[in-house]
């Protein structure tokens, strides 16, 4: 996969759900999730989210994840790489 392009994936995760792109920089593999707002919070859990925000969160708006492609495999949601990992 070159640097510009991005896999997008409509997928469920339970009864929820969710977009998916993978990417890569360099060597290294990630994703992000985009996640409506309205699909994993009920109103005082929106509500909860707004306020430690510091503003109300609009409809259609969208909860968002990003990790290492390896992190979301393994269910070890942002650990950090090893160290024998070379970031350049």
């Amino acid at each position: 996969m070159s640097e510009t392009d991005w896999k997008i994936e409509l997928f469920p995760y339970g009864e929820i759900w969710a977009e998916r792109i993978d990417f890569s920089i360099g060597e290294h593999d990630f994703l992000m999730v985009f996640t409506p707002m309205s699909e994993i919070s009920d109103e005082e859990t929106l509500a909860q989210k707004s306020e430690d925000a510091g503003f109300i969160i609009p409809d259609n708006s969208y909860d968002v994840k990003f990790d290492r492609t390896e992190n979301f495999g393994s269910g070890d949601f942002y650990a950090p790489p090893s160290s024998e990992m070379n970031l350049s």
